[in-house]
């Protein structure tokens, strides 16, 4: 997701997305992110959703906008802000925790930034 492209007219900062479909083993095109970035931190959860959080772009320096990618729907929205802007960060998702019957179950997520 995103990058950096160049050098052509400059560089450029890209909000494309592209998915590697590993049962035709080609990449392919998807919707764009709502807005441009390099090196932002990503993460998956389930087999649904991905996020990208922070990164960098040219137009505005470092980013502290989250955008979620639904899968199903082909589609990039915003989702919040970060606390602070963060650039080339690391994103560590819980696929599954917790135990025992629904009501016991827990979950937690913890934001750790600068």
């Amino acid at each position: 997701v995103g990058g950096k492209v160049g050098p052509g007219n400059g560089p450029a900062w890209t909000n494309r997305t592209t998915v590697f479909d590993q049962s035709h083993f080609q990449w392919q095109q998807r919707a764009d992110m709502v807005v441009p970035r390099q090196l932002p931190a990503v993460g998956v959860i389930g087999a649904t959703k991905l996020f990208v959080a922070g990164g960098y772009n040219g137009l505005t320096g470092v980013l502290d906008s989250v955008e979620a990618y639904d899968f199903s729907s082909d589609t990039w929205r915003l989702v919040g802000k970060l606390p602070k802007g963060v650039v080339a960060s690391a994103v560590g998702v819980v696929a599954a925790a917790g135990g025992g019957p629904p009501a016991k179950r827990q979950f937690c997520v913890k934001w750790t930034g600068p």
